[in-house]
């Protein structure tokens, strides 16, 4: 039995498919009849990671807790906002990054997680663009993070040695230096950071033993020399643990701070404490070099969390009742003046802080290389993933960013900044959690049980709170960088098979009101589409100009595979749908794509008639080409090279766009190949009876003929606009406009899709809509006019009129009369000369016409006639421009408002 197609407008052959040999299994095909995607995931490229949960994630996220504010800002916050309001801050602090905990514990235990964090669980969960977006925010909270902690490590070298100079130019020496010891541990390794990493907690762990235990061995302290930046003249006092000295350090105090020269408030420095917080994620920027990253995060960052805040609230607590509120403001540094030992202090402070800038460092290239080997910021970044093991060039390339916000001053003036871009991370992993919970997926069973949507959801919404609260103009900025950059890896329309949440929201919303979606009424119609087309080669400007006619409103493509049903039809089916949706893609049409294997074609299109769409929204309209058209124009080759044209020439017009055309054209077999395996034409009864199934079942049909001559219309038609020339037209041939006529669904579809067409704004810019009528007599035509005037006002349709008369000649005013009537027409010889009549009168008056829409007869009465019928159509549109014949099978305008 042959397997190639019969009819041109409505099979889809047997499609070429450069990457699938004829020997490719059923089991391939399926995979690709879900989407011919490449991935560019790291997963496959990831080697498995050796360290375990202490190592990679507790040492790294204690580190980074205990650095910076713990030991150079406590008095800060102390000093300034008192014992209550500190405490309540610390607690906020750590309820969001609880939260935000929970979520992240909840997504790494969801299945297997790989290098690249935080970025890699939001991209896998999210999709390329929420993970590529937040994962290079987080890439520069990263940076700035480190930048802040190399500063805090030079201010406290500074204060160490009083005689060292303290220029801008000898402080930023001293950075770049640090900064190059950062950088040479990270090009050794993150193995030899880890290993290095335990003996500097160890370092950092004693020293704050050491801190506590000094808070009771030592004694009234009463010379203590201010900071070297504070203004204060006087001596500083530590009174050991006095209730007067609590009582003092309770309430909100807010005095200049000595190192900006500027009274903060308590937003600012809550963003200065938040920082203390921000090293929850240190453990999971290590997730490609775990050796179990789905346990070791959630276990390593919940102890790490646990620990840290017992030891905060110590260091208030202790700082509170025994510092004098005095020694608090002026001078940050008090932990190593009071302390017995304060070469133990320094080394703490000096390892906590290189650590916690190392941790930062190499997480910042371990995000960029995930980023990179995703390929979501363009070719230029490969360069960043080629490296299987080490990240050199993502090191080299943060720390040069590094050594640009070493520029800044002070830590006070960048903390908020990197408060801002944490809060914005934790914000958005906490709402990445809350949309898998509720979306219902079935695959998201994390084994970490202990959080719900809600508390992703409070999560969320307390890290936007906060940011707004803390700096406004910052939190917009890192929301505008967000953005910025959601909307490049958008626009660069990245393919990749992930699968995200939002797919999951969206089939959730979809089912959800496709359930409540009833048959449309009248009132809220729109064309809703099922085009019917073989090759694209000779009928893709149809597809095209379908895409303009469905205004919002369903498109499905349907394709017949004839055939038996077996494993080479299937296999054909699954073939011609990768096509076919390749090019929906590329091609920009937004349309569903329906394919079916039926023994004859007949029986094909009639599955498509009774089965696409679904609830409520199936197609009202089938749009089917003109049988056996031969057509040698190659129609995608012309649509790929006006792309190419248009991109010379500097149009808005994106490259991806060009590639694709390129990437779908060996699909389709061409035109000449395509027609040597037709054994046949599509015969007249088969054609005619399919038309009559779909009016049989009351849908609208529109038969389209002529369509290659469409571009050169449009081209011609957007010229004329630009130079103010004669207009082309949108003609509408009703051929009947009688009121209550049995012709009347006709004329009014025909009404409704010119109109439609004409709102598209490249139809709008370019062509006028008119509406072309026939009356016997000269002496009607202004009454016509009038008549043709208010039905126009009531279908409130804007359109130029043209009346023609026909008095000049009997047989044609007796074939106006008859074409008022035209679905209860015989067949015969003498209606079809009476056609060949209206139709040199539609060419004569329709010469500037980019496309014409005229009446469709029904077949009802030709069905023992096909030929005659086939005649008939032929007559009525050959040599036409661009025609479209509308057969009305329903009521689609609505006269007043209360219409149904």
């Amino acid at each position: 039995m042959p397997r190639r197609p019969e009819y041109e407008p409505l099979i889809s052959p047997p499609l070429s498919s450069p990457p699938i040999s004829s020997e490719s299994t059923g089991e391939e095909l399926e995979s690709l009849m879900i989407d011919r995607t490449v991935s560019m995931s790291a997963t496959s490229e990831q080697p498995g990671g050796t360290l375990t949960m202490f190592y990679g994630v507790l040492v790294p996220c204690v580190l980074s807790i205990f650095s910076v504010i713990l030991f150079l800002r406590m008095g800060y916050v102390l000093g300034q906002a008192g014992l209550v309001v500190s405490l309540l801050m610390l607690v906020i602090a750590y309820a969001v990054v609880f939260l935000t905990v929970l979520s992240i514990s909840a997504i790494s235990t969801n299945g297997v997680v790989k290098g690249g964090g935080a970025y890699y669980m939001i991209s896998r969960s999210l999709g390329p663009e929420f993970g590529g977006a937040i994962g290079i925010v987080f890439y520069f909270a990263n940076i700035f993070a480190s930048g802040l902690y190399i500063i805090g490590f030079v201010e406290t070298l500074i204060q160490t040695v009083p005689s060292l100079d303290i220029s801008f130019g000898v402080t930023y020496g001293l950075r770049s230096a640090v900064m190059a010891l950062c950088l040479i541990v990270s090009l050794v390794g993150a193995g030899a950071f880890a290993k290095a990493s335990f003996a500097i907690f160890i370092v950092v762990v004693v020293a704050v033993i050491a801190i506590l235990v000094n808070f009771f061995a030592a004694h009234d302290i009463d010379n203590i020399e201010p900071a070297f930046a504070s203004q204060y003249n006087g001596t500083l006092e530590y009174t050991g643990f006095s209730v007067h000295t609590l009582r003092e350090n309770t309430g909100v105090q807010l005095q200049k701070d000595y190192t900006t020269g500027l009274t903060p408030g308590i937003p600012t420095i809550f963003g200065v404490l938040f920082n203390g917080v921000t090293g929850i994620m240190a453990g999971a920027n290590m997730s490609g070099d775990l050796k179990n990253a789905s346990e070791s995060i959630p276990k390593g960052t919940m102890q790490a969390l646990t620990f840290t805040f017992v030891v905060y609230v110590m260091f208030f607590f202790f700082s509170a009742a025994t510092c004098s509120r005095r020694l608090l403001v002026h001078n940050y540094g008090y932990l190593q003046e009071i302390n017995q030992v304060p070469q133990l202090v320094m080394v703490g402070v000096f390892s906590a802080t290189l650590s916690a800038a190392l941790s930062c460092l190499i997480g910042a290239s371990r995000i960029l290389q995930a980023i990179s080997r995703d390929n979501l910021l363009g070719d230029p970044f490969l360069v960043f993933s080629k490296e299987k093991k080490e990240p050199v060039r993502a090191v080299l390339l943060s720390w040069a960013l590094v050594q640009l916000v070493l520029v800044i001053k002070t830590i006070t003036t960048i903390a908020p900044i990197v408060a801002m871009l944490f809060l914005l991370s934790y914000a958005i992993t906490n709402f990445a959690c809350f949309f898998l919970t509720i979306s219902g997926t079935v695959n998201f069973r994390p084994r970490f049980r202990l959080f719900s949507w809600h508390t992703a959801l409070a999560g969320g919404l307390s890290c936007i709170i906060i940011m707004f609260v803390v700096e406004p103009s910052y939190a917009a900025l890192a929301i505008l960088l967000f953005l910025v950059c959601f909307s490049f890896i958008h626009m660069r329309a990245v393919s990749v098979d992930w699968g995200d949440v939002s797919q999951a929201l969206i089939y959730h919303q979809v089912r959800k009101y496709l359930l409540r979606l009833e048959v449309q009424s009248t009132k809220f119609w729109r064309p809703q589409v099922l085009m019917l087309v073989r090759n694209p080669r000779s009928h893709f400007n149809m597809v095209l100009f379908a895409n303009d006619m469905k205004k919002g409103g369903l498109y499905v493509l349907g394709h017949v595979v004839q055939g038996e049903f077996d494993r080479e039809s299937r296999d054909e089916l699954v073939r011609s749908h990768t096509a076919w949706s390749t090019l929906d893609r590329v091609a920009k049409v937004k349309a569903f794509v329906d394919c079916t294997i039926a023994s004859t074609l007949r029986q094909g299109v009639k599955s498509l008639l009774m089965t696409s769409g679904l609830g409520g929204m199936r197609p009202n309209i089938v749009c089917l080409g003109w049988p056996n058209e031969n057509d040698e124009d190659d129609q995608l080759v012309a649509w790929r090279n006006e792309l190419e044209v248009a991109k010379r020439a500097k149009m808005i017009v994106k490259l991806h766009r060009v590639k694709g055309a390129d990437e779908v054209m060996p699909y389709f077999p061409v035109l000449s190949e395509s027609r040597k395996d037709e054994p046949r034409e599509l015969q007249p009864a088969e054609y005619v009876g399919i038309l009559d199934d779909a009016m049989m079942l009351g849908k609208n049909v529109a038969v389209m003929r002529n369509f290659r001559l469409l571009p050169a219309n449009m081209r011609a038609a957007r010229a004329a606009a630009k130079a103010s020339e004669a207009p082309w037209y949108i003609d509408l041939w009703p051929l009947s406009v009688n009121p209550g006529s049995v012709v009347q669904n006709t004329y009014e579809v025909i009404f409704q899709l010119g109109s439609v067409v004409h709102l598209v704004p490249r139809w709008r810019n370019s062509t006028r809509l008119r509406v072309c009528h026939i009356v016997e007599r000269a002496e009607d035509l202004s009454a016509e006019r009038e008549r043709l005037r208010a039905i126009l006002i009531d279908l409130r349709v804007d359109a130029e009129i043209k009346v023609v008369a026909l008095e000049s000649d009997p047989h044609q005013a007796e074939a106006a009369q008859s074409l008022r009537m035209l679905d209860n027409m015989e067949p015969s010889a003498e209606t079809t000369a009476r056609l060949r009549e209206i139709h040199g009168l539609i060419q004569r008056h329709s010469t500037r016409t980019a496309v014409v829409f005229t009446h469709l007869p029904a077949t009802a009465n030709f069905l023992s006639k096909t030929d005659m019928y086939m005649e008939t159509l032929d007559t009525l549109s050959v040599g036409l421009p661009p025609v479209v014949m509308v057969h009305g099978g329903e009521k689609v305008v609505t006269y007043s408002i209360d219409s149904l």
